[in-house]
């Protein structure tokens, strides 16, 4: 069986203008690999309005890949994920909630 679909029909996708990625510089060395309910936990601290806003996202924060000679660690109850300087913690969000968000995280510190 083909895949086939009807040339009229692809329809081109729109970016919405009204949901933005902030990237945030973090300083930060390491992360426990399994980081994601920790790093969700510790921003819904610092923005209570997370949990209910539907159009917010939180991205992961990825360390170095399986590049020169560095492997990720296997075990992820002791080992933890090495970041480089240019990590960054990322937050999908709406236009209107931006600016709030900016003036609260620039400088706080989240226990993860």
């Amino acid at each position: 069986m083909f895949w086939s679909e009807d040339a009229d029909s692809k329809q081109e996708y729109q970016v919405s203008r009204d949901i933005v990625d902030v990237s945030f510089t973090i300083n930060c060395k390491t992360l426990p690999l399994e980081h994601a309910y920790a790093l969700h936990e510790a921003l819904l601290r610092a923005l209570p309005w997370l949990a209910e806003e539907a159009r917010a996202g939180i991205h992961l924060i990825h360390g170095a890949d399986s590049g020169n000679g560095w492997q990720r660690p296997d075990n992820p109850e002791h080992d933890l994920l090495h970041l480089s300087r240019r990590a960054r913690m990322t937050l999908r969000l709406p236009n209107e909630r931006v600016e709030a968000t900016l003036q609260q995280l620039t400088g706080y510190e989240l226990d993860i």
